[in-house]
């Protein structure tokens, strides 16, 4: 009888794995399906050569639109083109497009620069106030910004990496339970440093070290015990 329960048990593990596999297959076929592919002339494949040629490619591909097009090519490190997309078609004077949809293009194309081009069906090729607000926006959204700091900058006790190996599943389980809980341990160090580069890194405070501080409060009020609580509870 147990080994009839091990194989009934086995043969369940199988069937989520094939579901999982299933539903993997379907989101990355969903993902290759939005990669939509053109043939370009063979004359592109030099890459962008000059700011003259890339003004002249950009008339070529959308100059005679009737709608607003917002397109990105992207480009390797020697400039040649990796993928050209058209991010948005907008109406007659209206083109919107978020900054989102044009690095996911560059990222999924394995870009190391992207060119917008942007056109105005009315011929008038002044930039509006709406193109400097896009422009604007679309440079800040790429800006990646380096910071080197070191645990004494930081205020807080050296961590090594020996100091931080995990175990088996109890007792990943169990050192999860103590960081959250608030426990003086260099998982809880390493914890509030990962947990406040994400508040920092996502704007919700104004430095890293708030974001330390932050991370450090909501652990020792018991905020973050309560929210895995809450999650046990809707899984249940």
């Amino acid at each position: 009888p147990e080994k009839v329960v091990k194989e009934k048990n086995k043969k369940k593990e199988v069937s989520k794995m094939e579901q999982l596999t299933m539903k993997l297959e379907t989101i990355l076929e969903v993902v290759r399906v939005k990669q939509e592919v053109m043939e370009r002339p063979v004359e592109y494949r030099t890459g962008m050569i000059s700011s003259s040629y890339a003004g002249n490619f950009g008339i070529k591909e959308i100059g005679d639109e009737a709608s607003e097009v917002v397109l990105v090519v992207v480009l390797n490190m020697k400039n040649e083109i990796n993928a050209i997309h058209r991010v948005f078609t907008g109406s007659l004077n209206t083109s919107v497009a978020h900054p989102r949809e044009i690095f996911r293009t560059a990222i999924i194309n394995n870009g190391a620069k992207i060119m917008l081009f942007h056109n105005h069906p009315s011929g008038d090729t002044e930039p509006s106030e709406a193109d400097f607000a896009f422009t604007r926006r679309v440079v800040d959204c790429g800006d990646i910004s380096q910071h080197q700091f070191t645990y004494q900058d930081l205020g807080m006790p050296k961590v090594t990496l020996d100091d931080i190996v995990g175990g088996d599943a109890k007792e990943n389980a169990a050192i999860l339970l103590s960081v959250l809980n608030n426990e003086p341990s260099p998982y809880l160090e390493t914890t509030a440093l990962n947990a406040g580069l994400g508040f920092y890194a996502n704007g919700k405070v104004a430095s890293l070290e708030e974001g330390i501080a932050l991370a450090r409060q909501l652990l020792a009020d018991g905020s973050a015990l309560a929210k895995l609580q809450q999650l046990r509870e809707v899984q249940v």
